[in-house]
């Protein structure tokens, strides 16, 4: 400490309790205006206002999973973990009712980057815009209690993930490219309460030439004062105040 410097170790101790402090509080009270701006314009958007039943927003970031351009050694990958689905998805395909959320009946995803084009990332939803023989499938999984298609081996599972890799090819269902500042809102129930057999959906995984995926999603579900009433016939969760 020679040279008059002062007393390094007391200049840092101020800094970090005074100055340091400051500006950690105001950065988190910025993060906390911005989170809350983007809780209300969602809940605006749907309708549904902020309440204790549901959760907050979720951010989440899809990593690359196999060499680029080696969609073979990404099913090897897959085969080696157990789960040989045999579409490039990260994690199967599912409803937003799974995990234990049965009343979870809307839901926002935004994307917060650009994946770049051929690099995957897409949100497939393989069961959209299908005639209804091409969803029977999907409500036979309804019937077996199941929201996801970990597992496999049925053939509503098996169906589900065909549907899921023609929906990658672009010749079935919808895929959704991340475009940074999209913003994906779909229903997982119908009018009716229902698990809505068309929000089956799933992320693909991305290619090692992009950056990842960032995406932050909120999942929307009903008040529990409201929740008596979805079991009733008609019961209506868009209609949910």
């Amino acid at each position: 400490r020679g040279g008059g410097g002062g007393d390094a170790s007391s200049s840092c101790s101020e800094y970090s309790s005074g100055d340091f402090g400051e500006a950690v509080a105001a950065r988190a009270d910025a993060v906390d205006a911005l989170v809350g701006a983007v809780e209300d314009r969602l809940a605006a958007l749907v309708d549904v206002a902020p309440h204790r039943s549901q959760s907050g927003l979720t951010l989440g970031f899809t990593s690359p999973l196999w060499p680029a351009g080696d969609f073979e050694a990404f099913l090897e990958w897959r085969k080696a973990s157990g789960r040989p689905d045999e579409v490039p998805l990260n994690d199967g395909l599912h409803v937003d009712t799974n995990n234990g959320r049965p009343f979870r009946f809307v839901t926002a995803l935004c994307y917060l980057n650009d994946v770049g084009d051929a690099c995957g990332g897409e949100t497939l939803f393989p069961a959209a815009r299908s005639v209804e023989d091409e969803t029977c499938h999907d409500e036979a999984l309804f019937g077996d209690g199941r929201t996801h298609t970990t597992g496999g081996g049925t053939r509503a599972t098996d169906r589900l993930l065909e549907l899921g890799r023609e929906a990658s090819n672009g010749t079935r269902g919808l895929a959704v490219k991340p475009t940074k500042g999209l913003l994906v809102v779909f229903y997982s129930r119908t009018r009716a309460g229902r698990i809505d057999a068309t929000s089956w959906h799933g992320g693909c995984a991305v290619d090692p030439s992009s950056p990842g995926k960032w995406t932050l999603q909120k999942f929307f579900e009903v008040p529990r004062r409201h929740r008596r009433a979805a079991e009733r016939p008609g019961w209506d969760p868009t209609l949910v105040p």
